[in-house]
């Protein structure tokens, strides 16, 4: 294929290739439509449903906040938009060094603007998915430097 074209363009990173990231919010049917060299095209229809296993969330183990531009930042992906989320980060003394309930935002290993020591790190993450359902996660993370 030479071109693509995905309509609606909703939620795609380009509706112009062949393999759009898209961030869904809601149930959606794309169709794409592929054109070749020789002006051939063909038609197909994606349906995209965010299903109860979409609103698991995976949370990194360990992550460099060091400034070379590659994890960064401690942040978890939700594969769907929460209606409500918190996110609490404790040192191994129990102290609160970071805490959001924005999951844009992530930890960037510092405490009161100063760079926190290696180690691990304890979290508690709660968010409410679409239907309701309260899911909590406490786990650790290693910041390395």
């Amino acid at each position: 294929m030479v071109s693509y074209q995905w309509s609606p363009s909703t939620y795609l990173s380009d509706a112009f290739i062949n393999n759009p990231v898209v961030l869904l919010t809601d149930n959606i049917l794309y169709t794409v439509t592929g054109t070749d060299a020789n002006g051939c095209s063909n038609t197909a229809l994606a349906a995209l449903v965010i299903g109860a296993e979409c609103d698991v969330f995976p949370v990194p183990n360990a992550f460099t906040p060091n400034g070379d531009g590659r994890n960064d930042v401690f942040r978890i992906l939700s594969y769907s938009t929460p209606l409500t989320y918190s996110k609490q980060i404790f040192n191994r003394f129990g102290d609160k060094v970071f805490s959001s309930n924005n999951i844009a935002i992530g930890w960037d290993g510092n405490y009161k603007d100063h760079l926190t020591d290696e180690g691990t790190y304890v979290y508690i993450i709660s968010i409410t998915d679409r239907e309701g359902k309260v899911i909590t996660k406490k786990g650790t993370v290693v910041l390395l430097r």
